[in-house]
């Protein structure tokens, strides 16, 4: 039996959460057991969950997942690097988990891989180009982004694939299980499953795959009636959000 662990807020969990617990099933052929390390109430940028973490369990279980787990607070509102650090950490010292999955943009290429060997292995080469784009008063994320622009460049890679990698919210969040793994020497391996639908961070709702912000904005917009998004979540999510809306307040956060 394979045991595969997902790093998840599912906040909500939506139809693109659904087709990435499908896909790993379909791959191990059903001989699999899913373990999701969840966010707690509070979720990375340090904002509130839109419901507790008990009602986002419940959406995982209900959904193929075997098992959840909290990832703590400490840690979900830490930077990506921290916040895949110890997440990997904690999938480590569990000694069970066979494989990590994430979801990526970049599915059909090896920029992932690429970055995070990159960044877990700094070169003085790499390093003296990172120096040299700290020193322009940039940002570190966009220092580091320009750095392995620039960096792939001088091998005569595909800098415009990289630049795309660096710039999709999913795969920085990749980049960082991977650097995790290979800094933490890990055996755990990774699956990448191909993320569909609209971007991370999309704030519209698309026709079936939207992003959980617009999901959330959608949601908070219509706390009277949340069937506006019964196209983009399972039905057994959709229950769990409505039965919320009339027992429980939203997280957002305003409220705070």
């Amino acid at each position: 039996m394979n045991i595969v662990g997902i790093i998840s807020e599912y906040n909500p969990f939506h139809n693109g959460h659904l087709h990435h617990i499908n896909e790993i099933k379909a791959l191990f052929k059903n001989n699999v057991i899913i373990i999701c390390l969840l966010s707690s109430n509070f979720v990375q940028r340090g904002e509130p969950a839109l419901v507790d973490k008990y009602a986002r369990a419940d959406m995982a279980i209900s959904n193929g997942a075997d098992m959840v787990l909290e990832y703590p607070t400490l840690f979900c509102c830490a930077s990506a690097e921290a916040y895949a650090d110890n997440a990997i950490y904690i999938f480590n010292n569990i000694g069970i988990i066979d494989c990590i999955s994430y979801g990526s943009k970049s599915f059909e290429n090896n920029d992932v891989k690429k970055i995070s060997e990159i960044l877990a292995n700094e070169t003085e080469h790499f390093k003296e180009i990172l120096k040299h784009e700290l020193a322009k008063g940039i940002s570190f994320p966009k220092a580091r982004e320009n750095a392995l622009s620039h960096f792939f460049m001088t091998l005569n890679d595909e800098s415009e694939s990289i630049a795309k990698t660096l710039k999709s919210s999913n795969d920085i969040l990749a980049i960082e299980y991977e650097k995790a793994l290979i800094r933490q020497k890990s055996k755990i391996l990774t699956i990448p499953i191909e993320r569909i639908g609209s971007d991370y961070n999309d704030p519209n709702l698309s026709e079936r795959y939207s992003s959980a912000t617009a999901i959330r904005k959608s949601i908070l917009s219509h706390t009277d009636n949340i069937s506006c998004i019964s196209d983009n979540v399972p039905s057994s999510t959709h229950d769990i959000l409505k039965n919320y809306s009339e027992n429980m307040k939203f997280g957002y956060l305003d409220a705070f």
